[in-house]
């Protein structure tokens, strides 16, 4: 249980930290907003080519540079909030969408035999007018002997878990794109994070953990060669982005030696109003791109503003951005699902509430393996201090 008189006695010891660190971020974000602006008059193909010339260019900036920069604007606008309701009511009816989202259960050292669990929620809205949609669940035993045998691919069991329900997320994904490939009205796909693998770094990446990030970046490159493939537009939604793809593009074009902690989202939200997104970026990040093979230079961007926080960040394949038509569609139907999800993906919310795995899931969990374990003798067996803590709570 938390002390509050000493959580608030530490913060404020370091309150002079915490005030060093906002001046200096609001000192570069300041910085790099100017330089930013000096570049929106540099048309698209000049600050390619000086980009272009360096190890690291972060972004480049698509064809709607030159005639929107630095932010392409929402021009629809409504009277109340039931205006706007009614508008995504009318550009969602009968467009359907699909999300998916996952949770797990990890090896515990206080239960044995060893068991996890992986499970992935996958939500279909079809916005119908008489409110169809699916809600179903993916669930997966990992069992002792698999946990043992990947033991000694993966550094840590932990991780091959988690491997497992992005695996069953990205399968549960492909099977649903695969079999819309043929669908009249295709459906919007929203992946829940990132589509460019950024947490499997290169760095260290040999024997096992080289792996580990070949099967994250298969699996990733495997979605986009299916969506290029069924002509499904897919999604990854990243609410919350730390990405730094235009920063680390203005640094470059501006030569800027700022090791800095802002983003991109601070670098547009002073732009934007709601609906508003900022002009297409193709992704230039260094490091795991350079492994997507045929899909280094296909991963594009924007960042949209959904709500009063800042600008969500949408990744998509290029092949999506070059349906111009479609392209703009998808743009509206994530607006609306906003606007039904109050500044959130209304379907990812609902996968998420779906997916998750609570403290009494766990316990529940395992009091069901504790009687199939009695029922086939397995010698289940749980510490003392996890029974008293059941036992108190």
């Amino acid at each position: 249980m938390l002390d509050k008189y000493k959580v608030l006695q530490c913060l404020e010891n370091k309150k002079e930290e915490f005030q060093y660190f906002n001046q200096n971020n609001s000192d570069d974000l300041n910085k790099l907003r100017k330089s930013f602006e000096k570049m929106h008059n540099i048309s698209e193909e000049q600050i390619a080519k000086k980009l272009l010339e360096t190890e690291t260019p972060g972004a480049l900036p698509s064809k709607e540079w030159d005639e929107n920069c630095p932010v392409v604007k929402f021009h629809t606008r409504w009277h109340n909030h039931q205006d706007s309701r009614q508008w995504a009511h009318n550009i969602l009816l009968n467009r359907p969408t699909f999300s998916v989202d996952g949770s797990q259960i990890l090896p515990s050292k206080d239960f044995s035999p060893p068991v996890a669990a992986v499970q992935v929620s996958k939500f279909e809205n079809l916005h119908t007018s008489c409110g169809q949609y699916t809600k179903d669940i993916e669930f997966d035993i990992i069992s002792p002997k698999e946990l043992n045998d990947k033991e000694q691919e993966f550094s840590t069991i932990d991780h091959y878990v988690n491997f497992k329900r992005f695996e069953l997320e990205i399968d549960t994904i492909i099977d649903y794109i695969q079999n819309k490939a043929f669908q009249e009205v295709k459906p919007v796909v929203f992946f829940d994070g990132s589509l460019i693998i950024s947490f499997i770094t290169a760095e260290g990446a040999t024997g096992r953990n080289k792996q580990l990030r070949d099967d994250y970046i298969n699996k990733i490159c495997l979605l986009l060669q299916t969506s290029e493939t069924c002509k499904v537009p897919l999604i990854g939604f990243i609410d919350n982005s730390g990405a730094y793809d235009i920063v680390d593009m203005i640094k470059n074009y501006n030569n800027l030696t700022l090791n800095t902690t802002v983003t991109d989202p601070q670098i547009y939200n002073k732009y934007l109003k709601w609906g508003d997104r900022s002009v297409v970026f193709q992704s230039k990040r260094p490091g795991v791109l350079s492994d997507y093979g045929l899909f280094e230079d296909k991963i594009y961007f924007t960042y949209l503003k959904t709500c009063r926080n800042m600008p969500a960040r949408l990744e998509f394949p290029q092949w999506l951005y070059e349906n111009t038509t479609l392209f703009e569609e998808v743009l509206d139907i994530i607006r609306a699902e906003t606007i039904a999800g109050s500044g959130y993906i209304y379907s990812i919310e609902s996968a998420d509430a779906t997916a998750v795995i609570t403290n009494r899931d766990k316990q529940l969990f395992y009091r069901i393996f504790s009687d199939f374990s009695v029922k086939y003798n397995l010698g289940f067996n749980v510490a003392k201090k996890l029974v008293s803590k059941w036992n108190r709570r």
